[in-house]
């Protein structure tokens, strides 16, 4: 057939979300706070062409955290932070599952099928190519850990601060 092609799927995206946040002061010298965050999000985006172009990807995105200050007397202050972050998320190409390429009987992508089972990328010289959902699927995995301590001391016009901060990243 002539003419052009062209297609404008339906983008779907969901996302909630939510924040808390304590306070509480224990004495005169030691107060806490706490805070822990969530998102969950869904999207897909369909692509140009029917079963090919297109992603479906969800994700999880934590963080929690936790301060304690303590003031040491009228001139020395402790800061105390430890917090935690973690996402989760996965993203998989429109029509996986479907071996596209052995049903159209391209040959030579027998070992890469089976982990990458869409539509292949095709470029064909002087037109457009067609996205083969390069890098996809792809899943995400990490964590980050941090704490961290500070001591502030004043002395007549001298401030003096020292500490740590520490951070493992997991991947």
């Amino acid at each position: 057939q002539s003419g052009t092609y062209s297609v404008n799927g339906a983008q779907a995206e969901g996302d909630n979300q939510f924040d808390l946040r304590g306070d509480y002061s224990v004495n005169a010298t030691n107060s806490l706070t706490a805070t822990y965050s969530l998102e969950k999000s869904n999207l897909t985006a369909p692509g140009a062409f029917p079963d090919n172009g297109g992603s479906t990807g969800w994700s999880k995105l934590q963080f929690g955290a936790l301060g304690w200050t303590h003031n040491i007397g009228s001139s020395a202050v402790s800061q105390f932070h430890a917090s935690w972050a973690r996402t989760v998320a996965d993203t998989t190409q429109q029509g996986l599952g479907t071996n596209y390429t052995e049903q159209a009987g391209i040959g030579g992508f027998n070992l890469t099928s089976s982990a990458y089972p869409g539509f292949p990328g095709l470029g064909i010289s002087g037109y457009s190519s067609i996205n083969g959902n390069l890098f996809l699927p792809l899943g995400q995995k990490y964590q980050n850990i941090n704490i961290s301590e500070v001591v502030t001391w004043i002395k007549g016009k001298h401030t003096i601060k020292a500490g740590f901060d520490s951070r493992w990243d997991r991947g």
